[in-house]
């Protein structure tokens, strides 16, 4: 437990305990993306490796396009980006 403890301090609390199965952050950034990006912007989110699709209908539902997922380097689905249009 001690490892866990000593490893989590780098982690937000936001991203630890966010609602929506760790998705309500999530869902917010891509929501208030566009008020940031430029045209054709992209967006990049790092995510759980079991979100994938959930984070992609997060990126379509706020009608981004070009959106594609990325593997870590353990083999596990871990970014997935996205442009505005």
């Amino acid at each position: 437990m001690q490892f866990f403890k000593k490893n989590l301090i780098f982690e937000p609390f936001n991203a630890l305990v966010s609602g929506n199965h760790g998705l309500k952050d999530i869902d917010l950034i891509i929501k208030q993306a566009k008020n940031y990006l430029f045209y054709k912007g992209w967006l990049f989110i790092e995510h759980g490796w079991k979100q994938k699709l959930q984070v992609q209908c997060l990126f379509k539902k706020y009608n981004f396009f070009n959106i594609q997922s990325y593997k870590d380097y353990g083999g596990n689905d871990r970014v997935t980006i996205g442009q505005k249009k």
